[in-house]
């Protein structure tokens, strides 16, 4: 029987002359005795090297073959012949982010928009502090990721990135359905931010039915829900102010504000800040529509109508309900004034623009030029709130001025004031939509030009910016004291928004639709 044994560690020429070699390193004494100079052994002195260029992995199995030795190099020749650099099969590429972080990032770039000194309240500014302490499966993570998603589907077009928004969506209606079911839950920050977020998806995805965004019922019944919670802290008052811009907007659409239950939280809202002050004033400017409602559908506001002194509807309305209604409006005209009167130092630009004559105006205070790009959007859903005040107003004096049985219910300062006042308010109106196109360049830039910009060139915070926009850009579009220019503005402004910005909505909107009831 043959032992093959284990292979011989002696040195080369013992092992040619296949006889014991010692192992004694570094020579051993075998070859001393034999006069020669030991060579040393296998294990030290040479190594096998195999040169192969990478080859991309195949998807069949294949046969595996011998490898074979393309050279075999001594360790004592490399010193003067350099090894040549091996190539990895193995990628040094970095991971690239999911398309899910991507999308986030991109959102937040594009919407947020950061409290400012000056008193503006911001954009999104609430998600740093919501996402501190995040939860997987919870309706703001689903909502964020919806609309998030569905952002940069519009912006690069990669379907997956549709897919899971639409399944985010779903799964934010079902697990905001779910929290309603508790008060406590429903009327927290989370859920408040989740519900303001998928209002935010429908106006991306452009599925407003009409003018009307689909949540917002659900927004004004977390609102009047949350009470004073709206007000409680920072992270609160970033949602409130979003919610009511969003009341702002729609009701500008739509002359349905149904805030008006929210007058008394208004009215102990901290009026130290230009913001709260807007937010009280345009919160009386809904009081006021609500109380004019009834009699001009009554009466009718078409001008034929206005000048009867027989129009219908006028008789029912008794003196001290006149008298409180001309009281009310002197009074949302001064505190519009102090408004203007109030705001940022920095914000108070020098232009040689001045308003026309016989507008009425005090030139010290409408000179403003906002900073910024949530202040823009801001002082225009102001600016129209106070448009839709002048509009319905003019329509109150219409039907009154001539009534002769109205004009024996006795001398009223207030309405006497107005009545002379009258002729000034198409003029101030006229000055305000003026003061809106600026407001539209100092967001979007300038839009005449627009077929000229860099497509590819986004700024940081801009979407959220146009986004305020909508609301105004509507009604200044349909107001009959519009100038065609100023029209053609506001078309060119919203095909932008929609085509630049992915917003839906905005391309909808240029779409003829029903005037503002006072148009």
């Amino acid at each position: 029987m043959v032992l093959p044994g284990g292979r011989s560690r002696g040195c080369y020429l013992c092992r040619q002359r296949k006889i014991k070699c010692d192992e004694t390193r570094p020579a051993c004494h075998q070859c001393s005795d034999y006069g020669r100079k030991c060579p040393g052994y296998a294990d030290t002195y040479t190594f096998t090297f195999r040169v192969q260029k990478p080859q991309p992995r195949k998807t069949k199995t294949t046969t595996t073959k011998p490898a074979t030795v393309d050279a075999v190099v001594p360790l004592a020749k490399t010193a003067k012949s350099p090894i040549p650099p091996r190539h990895s099969n193995l990628s040094t590429r970095q991971i690239s982010p999911s398309w899910q972080d991507q999308a986030l990032c991109f959102f937040v770039n594009q919407y947020r928009i950061s409290a400012g000194s000056d008193g503006a309240a911001g954009f999104l500014d609430f998600l740093p502090g919501l996402m501190r302490s995040p939860k997987e499966d919870d309706s703001l993570n689903f909502a964020l990721g919806a609309v998030s998603n569905l952002v940069l589907y519009n912006r690069i077009g990669v379907k997956s990135l549709y897919v899971d928004a639409r399944k985010s969506y779903g799964a934010a209606l079902a697990s905001i359905n779910t929290a309603l079911g508790s008060s406590q839950e429903a009327s927290s920050d989370r859920i408040f931010a989740a519900v303001l977020l998928l209002s935010l998806f429908i106006d991306v995805a452009g599925e407003r039915d009409g003018v009307i965004n689909q949540h917002t019922s659900g927004i004004y019944h977390l609102m009047t829900l949350r009470g004073r919670r709206n007000l409680s802290d920072t992270c609160s008052s970033s949602l409130f102010s979003w919610a009511i811009c969003h009341a702002m907007t729609h009701f500008l659409m739509t002359g349905d504000y149904q805030c008006a239950g929210l007058a008394d939280l208004l009215v102990i809202a901290d009026d130290s800040t230009h913001w709260h002050r807007a937010v009280r004033v345009s919160g009386k400017i809904s009081i006021f529509m609500t109380m004019t409602n009834q009699p001009l559908e009554a009466a009718g506001i078409s001008q034929s109508q206005a000048t009867n002194s027989s129009a219908p509807g006028i008789s029912a309305m008794g003196n001290f309900q006149i008298q409180l209604i001309f009281q009310f409006a002197a009074d949302i005209i001064n505190e519009i004034g102090q408004w203007y009167r109030t705001l940022p130092s920095s914000w108070k630009y020098p232009t040689s623009e001045r308003p026309p004559s016989g507008c009425n105006i005090d030139e010290d205070i409408f000179e403003i030029h906002p900073r910024g790009l949530w202040a823009p959007g801001y002082v225009a859903i102001f600016y129209c709130a106070e448009i839709y005040f002048y509009m319905r107003l003019i329509s109150c004096l219409g039907l009154i001025a001539h009534s002769p049985m109205l004009w024996a219910t006795g001398h009223n300062s207030a309405r006497h004031e107005l009545i002379q006042k009258m002729d000034f308010f198409p003029k101030r109106i006229g000055y305000l939509l003026s003061r809106l196109c600026v407001l539209i360049e100092l967001i979007l830039g300038d839009i005449r030009n627009a077929g000229n910009d860099n497509p590819d060139v986004l700024v940081s915070g801009q979407a959220g910016g146009a986004y305020m926009l909508l609301g105004p850009l509507w009604l200044m579009s349909h107001c009959p004291f519009a100038t065609e220019e100023q029209v053609n503005i506001c078309h060119k402004a919203l095909g932008h928004i929609g085509d630049k910005l992915g917003f839906g909505t905005a391309k909808n909107l240029i779409e003829p639709a029903s005037q503002p009831s006072d148009c």
